[in-house]
């Protein structure tokens, strides 16, 4: 349904204008009114849409097609986010296309948001058929398989008393893992308790052996690798309305973030950005503006590293900027940009807890004696 309040195809200086509002619905969803301006200066069309959602429940995702005299879709506009009943959302696109004339339509192409794509798995190989399983229920308890522990100097001391020879023990070293004390006492009160020279050398080199893996893990370089990816959550909400430049504001991490097994950002540690421009909605503008950096993320051993917004470092400093001005624009004309702010109003506004996710900034090295000392104290 379409409602057309202007129509102005006349030239202003070197541009043609062309304005119209339209009413959507689609399978119970709406009405969604939609005012477009579509304008064309010499180098290609330009659009910008401003978009109400009329219908009075929340829409969790809308496609929308503006068709002119080319086949497909002229422009492509969607929701990255819930879309409150009453709220605006606006758009500002651009195309290299020209066409002989600036009518148009606006239609929804879609209101379920697309799957991600899989990687196609080979087909499975048939296995010999087995005899059915009788099902069980769930509320029976299954005992946990017992946890194969490791021989000590004790358990040594027992087998040699309950008279094994030397050729038991030594193969029962070689195929469990082990943990000896043979510093001098040790060694001493092993000869004393009757334990023999070949069973107490062959514990001594197994000592030696486990010193030397842990020397060399230790020794083995420890870096947070450029790139890593860290899960954050808004501690609080945005919005430009109220939001002032150079306000801080936190997030919390999600996730553990480890190296060789070591938490180096624990869940739950907190995260720092910026906000760095903040615009509040303007009488004759479309929408407030709100621009955030992610600056950096705590440790466990409390230093602090910088984080950035995107995977690939594209230059210009180490932080990663959230552009609020218009919520299809940074997908459309920044499509780089992994963040983006939902509108509400005319206001740019970013709800707490929203989920996002930054990079680590560089390959950072870190101390590992320092984690391995926190992960003994966090015990």
């Amino acid at each position: 349904m379409c409602f057309r309040w202007l129509l102005a195809v006349g030239a202003l200086g070197a541009t043609l204008v062309y304005a119209e509002d339209f009413s959507l619905s689609s399978s119970g969803i709406g009405p969604i009114t939609v005012h477009t301006t579509l304008t064309y200066s010499g180098k290609g069309e330009r659009l910008v849409v401003a978009a109400d959602n009329d219908s009075g429940q929340i829409i969790p995702y809308v496609k929308l097609c503006v068709k002119a005299q080319i086949k497909g879709c002229l422009f492509e506009m969607w929701t990255t986010g819930p879309w409150l009943p009453g709220a605006e959302v606006d758009w500002d696109v651009s195309s290299v296309h020209h066409v002989s004339s600036l009518a148009h339509e606006v239609m929804i192409e879609a209101l379920t948001a697309p799957a991600p794509k899989a990687l196609e798995a080979p087909p499975p190989t048939p296995k010999p058929s087995a005899p059915p399983v009788p099902p069980q229920p769930d509320n029976i308890a299954r005992p946990n398989p017992p946890a194969k522990a490791g021989l000590t100097n004790e358990s040594i001391l027992k087998l040699v008393k309950a008279g094994l020879g030397d050729d038991v023990i030594l193969g029962m070293m070689s195929s469990q893992p082990g943990q000896y004390s043979v510093d001098s006492d040790g060694v001493i009160a092993l000869k004393q308790a009757g334990v023999s020279d070949k069973v107490i050398a062959a514990m001594v080199g197994r000592g030696a052996a486990a010193v030397a893996q842990a020397a060399t893990v230790s020794s083995a370089p420890f870096v947070l690798h450029d790139a890593t990816a860290v899960r954050l959550r808004l501690s609080r909400n945005l919005t430009s309305a109220d939001a002032t430049t150079g306000d801080t504001i936190d997030f919390e991490v999600l996730e553990d973030v480890k190296i060789d097994d070591l938490t180096v950002i624990a869940r739950g540690a907190k995260a720092t950005g910026t906000i760095t421009d903040a615009e509040h909605k303007k009488r004759m503008a479309r929408g407030g503006k709100l621009d955030v950096t992610i600056d950096y993320v705590r440790l466990v051993d409390d230093e602090k590293i910088a984080l950035r917004a995107m995977r690939e470092n594209k230059g210009g400093g180490h932080t990663g900027a959230m552009t609020g001005g218009i919520v299809a624009t940074a997908l459309i004309v920044w499509p780089a940009a992994p963040f983006f702010l939902f509108m509400h109003g005319k206001d740019a506004t970013m709800p707490k807890g929203t989920e996002i996710t930054a990079y680590t900034d560089g390959e950072i090295k870190l101390d590992r004696q320092k984690f391995l000392a926190r992960q003994a104290d966090a015990r």
